[in-house]
């Protein structure tokens, strides 16, 4: 599951192929940095790591799809690492992890073979190893190795999927700022240093041909168009608010078939819930004591604003685009800070009960609408939705089109 192969996923098994068994894609090129497919140019990120999968597995439309499912472990894994260092409770962290496991929007993308996935499992572990490097209680060498680890991470992330090319900067610079006042410099330095010599071949191929980075955003776009100022600005506020929206988050989610399955939207209710009281908690926070700061001294203040700005900061790249939406994919890292700042909120509520019969009943019920939702969930995508599956991912698989390649590069020879 899903039925079929869609021909997104054929063009990626097929470049995926030709790097492991010559270095080069289908069009010759050696070891591409970026790869030209199905007029765009492709991120290198998850064709690069299902060439390697290629390598050690026979190529199928199971092993193609098998790269998905690695990276959600990764994601899952930096999750458990990111709560882990914001302290969240034992509670909280099952929750968090029922809660990740089956959210609709990334359960469905982590079973077909996509580039948005591996965003995902690369940004999963910038919140953890930010805390850690400029907030952590450890030696000053593991706190730079953290600091080196996250420029590495958010550098690579770069290459991963299309709004990562702005993404990513956006969340380097706010990670400098929200965190200028470390006592440890050198740690901040060798996050910068690091996330920008991760930058230059981006840069060196963006200045090469801008028009091939440009060329697929331009299509999905506004902001190209001969439309006044003001125009474009009200279109990313629409574009915004439709991601926001009760039938994207609760009732419908995406329209496309590939991306959500139609059952409900692309968020739980229990997280929905959980991320409106983490908002609360923010809100009541910062109108407190802290009000006067701009960066909270609280801890746990300062690590709920730091997450929401990262679910902010994730909107950005997806609002500059209006074509499909709302999008499932292009929202898939908002998708991730949203759960995670909801685990946040989660453990707030989690203080308000006291050790005991209260919140052994509090934990039961949240557990079990949790689980409920995601049984209901899991029953529709293996249920109804397979046969819906089958008529948008198309007939393709990859064996056909590997046989395909193979035999169109031999007669050209």
């Amino acid at each position: 599951m899903p039925a079929g192969l869609y021909v997104d996923e054929a063009s990626i098994a097929v470049d995926a192929y030709l790097i492991s068994e010559t270095g080069r894609d289908q069009f010759d090129v050696h070891w591409p940095l970026f790869f030209e497919s199905l007029g765009e140019y492709k991120s290198p990120v998850y064709i690069y790591a299902t060439a390697l999968v290629f390598q050690f597995a026979e190529p199928s439309d199971f092993t193609l799809r098998l790269t998905s499912a690695l990276f959600f472990l990764l994601a899952y894994l930096g999750m458990l690492f990111s709560l882990s260092a914001l302290r969240v409770s034992r509670g909280t962290l099952l929750w968090a992890a029922l809660a990740l496991a089956f959210l609709p929007q990334i359960f469905t993308q982590s079973r077909f073979a996509m580039q948005a996935i591996s965003q995902v499992g690369l940004l999963a572990w910038v919140p953890g190893l930010a805390i850690r490097a400029f907030e952590g209680t450890g030696s000053k060498t593991g706190r730079q190795v953290n600091a080196a680890l996250l420029g590495l991470i958010l550098g690579v992330s770069i290459y991963s999927y299309a709004t990562s090319r702005l993404l990513s900067p956006l969340l380097a610079l706010v990670i400098l700022a929200f965190f200028w006042r470390t006592k440890d410099r050198h740690a901040l330095w060798i996050f910068a240093i690091t996330f920008g010599l991760l930058c230059l071949p981006f840069v060196a191929f963006y200045i090469q041909d801008a028009s091939a980075l440009r060329g697929r955003f331009k299509a999905v776009s506004y902001t190209d168009d001969s439309i006044p100022f003001i125009e474009k600005v009200r279109i990313f506020f629409v574009v915004l608010r439709s991601h926001l929206s009760l039938d994207f988050w609760l009732l419908s989610g995406d329209a496309n078939r590939r991306h959500a399955t139609g059952f409900g939207g692309e968020y739980s209710w229990s997280v929905a819930l959980a991320f409106l009281f983490g908002l609360f908690q923010l809100c009541k926070g910062r109108l407190g004591a802290e009000a006067r700061r701009l960066i909270p001294s609280q801890p746990r203040l300062r690590h709920q604003l730091f997450v929401f700005l990262l679910v902010a900061l994730s909107l950005v790249p997806v609002a500059l685009t209006n074509e499909s939406t709302p999008h499932a994919i292009r929202t898939i890292a908002f998708g991730y800070f949203v759960v995670l700042f909801a685990a946040l909120g989660f453990d707030e509520l989690l203080a308000y009960f006291r050790p005991g019969r209260s919140r052994v009943i509090f934990l039961t019920v949240a557990f079990s609408a949790l689980a409920l939702e995601s049984a209901l969930f899991v029953s529709h995508y293996f249920g109804d939705y397979v046969a819906v599956s089958a008529q948008v991912f198309g007939s393709d698989s990859v064996d056909e089109s590997l046989r395909a390649v193979i035999e169109s590069r031999g007669s050209s020879r």
